[in-house]
């Protein structure tokens, strides 16, 4: 059976640990305006391609919320803490004809959540260090063995012109895997959160690139390209790979279409084309048993953010 909406108990819990933590950040330190975002989306069929004889198609909904409290710690240091939550619910079309699915729907629905810290130290008007740390989870059905880490170190230079070059190095430990990326990136004419510049701006680097043009204190209009990551956790019975892995791996472009009616609203409504993706199906122990191309779809996205 289907579930479109968050119903696991590992969510309960995340949400108890929030609960908890942000009592006392409010004691010991100056909490700024929170923000809560939902998210949905659809990505429409797409024909999964493993080989000549072998054909059948997938298509997802997925929907999340995410919560982000700023912190000021004194006038030079600040902080921020991110909770995000997903669940993304497969329809599977023809799963006979897909090898690695055994006949049936390989899976229903596949869960993540995360929890992350950003830091950020202004020196001065030029210089900034930036680093982070993040916790996540992505499973199917049990949490075991399903953890990731991470964290980042950086520099930010400010120069003249609105514009920012950012460079450092970031690391993840996913599931029986570990990822290394440089961090190297420029933003210009960028505006604080839930601050509105009008004209053009840009941010340049990865996971995500963007180009935005701003109308005025309401409507924007942006594109972007962004890149992801995702190892799940199989549940123990899983007839794909008990007990096992899949990596999924793609870029997505979008267009999006961001209105604010109120101060504290924004509303983004998006199309975009998720190009080809790779999904690579391991056992338990990280052996690749089968690597799997999906083909590049159509996809929507709405975003609704509230900030307090």
């Amino acid at each position: 059976m289907k579930h479109y909406f968050f119903t696991k108990m590992p969510f309960t819990i995340v949400i108890l640990a929030w609960m908890t933590i942000l009592p006392l950040m409010a004691m010991a330190f100056e909490p700024d305006s929170p923000t809560l975002t939902v998210t949905g989306g659809t990505t429409f069929d797409a024909e999964i391609n493993e080989s000549a004889n072998s054909k059948g198609k997938v298509e997802d909904i997925c929907s999340g919320i995410s919560l982000t409290v700023p912190v000021k710690l004194d006038g030079q240091s600040s902080m921020e803490l991110t909770l995000k939550a997903e669940q993304t619910a497969y329809d599977w079309t023809e799963p006979g004809d897909i090898i690695f699915s055994s006949g049936h729907d390989p899976w229903d629905n596949l869960y993540s959540a995360e929890l992350g810290l950003n830091y950020s130290h202004h020196w001065n008007q030029s210089w900034s260090g930036l680093a982070g740390v993040v916790l996540g989870a992505e499973w199917e059905e049990d949490m075991k063995d399903s953890f990731s880490y991470g964290g980042y170190m950086g520099f930010m230079y400010r120069t003249d012109f609105n514009l920012c070059w950012i460079v450092g190095v970031s690391f993840f430990q996913k599931p029986e895997e570990t990822f290394f990326f440089p961090i190297f990136g420029a933003a210009w004419n960028q505006g604080e959160p839930g601050e509105s510049r009008a004209g053009w701006s840009a941010s340049l680097g990865i996971p995500e690139t963007e180009i935005r043009y701003s109308f005025n204190e309401i409507f924007d209009i942006y594109c972007n390209v962004e890149m992801d990551i995702d190892v799940y956790r199989l549940k123990d019975d899983s007839e794909v790979s008990p007990s096992g892995l899949v990596e999924m791996s793609g870029f997505t472009g979008g267009l999006f279409l961001d209105i604010r009616p109120m101060k504290p609203l924004s509303i983004s409504l998006g199309v975009m084309h998720r190009f080809e993706r790779e999904w690579e199906i391991q056992n338990n122990n990280g052996d690749t048993v089968q690597n799997v191309d999906i083909e590049g779809v159509a996809a929507t996205q709405v975003i609704l953010s509230w900030m307090f």
